[in-house]
């Protein structure tokens, strides 16, 4: 089901996003989130998407083809890497970000329900980086640096 989007004014992209739960009951509500959340990011035309940005207040996101909860960056390496990004919450609007060349992240791979470690790299850590950002109430304009704005 395509959910609606929440946009930049909204406060749900402004909190910070509870933590998942691992339970049987947990798991079976996740996978109809994920597949929600996966319906509204390819009808956005999208390539990562947080649970906030559906008005749900979960540590999900979807990132490519991971569907994860309880994301964590553990580590982030490469050189510091200024590109444009785009969100579905700010349409129209496009920032340049800093972001980790690589990173490392620790999640729950809501699709084979196991802990996962993922070694991501340019695009991939860069969406990463994006939606964990949602996650923590966090939006690209708050990335914005003295001629960063596009």
């Amino acid at each position: 089901m395509i959910r609606v989007l929440r946009e930049a004014t909204d406060p749900a992209l402004r909190a910070i996003a509870a933590p998942v739960g691992t339970s049987d009951t947990d798991a079976a509500a996740n996978l109809i989130i994920v597949e929600d959340m996966r319906d509204t990011m390819r009808a956005a035309g999208g390539i990562g998407l947080a649970a906030p940005q559906i008005g749900l207040s979960l540590r999900i996101i979807i990132a490519q083809d991971w569907a994860l909860a309880n994301p964590i960056i553990i580590g982030r390496g490469g050189r510091l890497i200024a590109a444009p990004e785009g969100c579905l919450s700010l349409p129209g609007i496009t920032v340049h970000v800093i972001r980790s060349r690589r990173v490392t992240v620790v999640a729950r791979d809501l699709d084979a329900n196991r802990e996962v470690i993922i070694e991501a790299k340019d695009n991939l850590a860069r969406v990463l980086q994006h939606e964990i950002d949602h996650l923590n109430g966090k939006l690209i304009t708050d990335h914005t640096y003295p001629g960063g704005k596009s």
